[in-house]
């Protein structure tokens, strides 16, 4: 019933953006199921690219936020599952970001990603010093 309460007490607006980011995890999360590696990189790469009138719908926070809150309702909704709905979703709105893949050294093997929009890490950064970056998506965008 919590959570019921904190959705309805949410704004138009704020509940407008929290559907828009549950659409776009179970999209990736779909995605990341069914399509190799490959297929969603090359299709990341052909989104990252400048878009000539951006809509700055929200700020890159007001996502990561939905993202986050969105997350909590999608099983298996990894820490690359949330980084790649929030990118999706700020390049939809004009943010420029990259996803950052990495992994532990040492140790038993543990991957992570996060997400960075303008130098600050907006999803993972609680993890992000603890891996070194292997892979980053989104590189286009500056």
């Amino acid at each position: 019933m919590g959570r019921l309460r904190r959705y309805l007490g949410l704004p138009a607006a704020e509940r407008r953006l929290f559907h828009r980011a549950l659409a776009a995890v179970v999209r990736v999360r779909v995605r990341l199921w069914l399509l190799p590696f490959a297929v969603i990189r090359r299709q990341i790469d052909h989104e990252s690219a400048p878009r000539s009138a951006p809509r700055q719908l929200w700020t890159p926070e007001q996502i990561a936020r939905a993202v986050r809150r969105a997350g909590r309702c999608v099983p298996r909704a990894s820490c690359l599952v949330l980084a790649l709905a929030a990118r999706e979703l700020c390049a939809e709105a004009g943010h420029p970001t990259r996803v950052h893949v990495g992994v532990r050294p040492g140790g038993k093997f543990a991957a992570h990603a996060w997400l960075e929009c303008a130098g600050r890490v907006l999803l993972g950064g609680e993890d992000a010093d603890d891996y070194a970056p292997l892979l980053t998506l989104g590189e286009r965008q500056t």
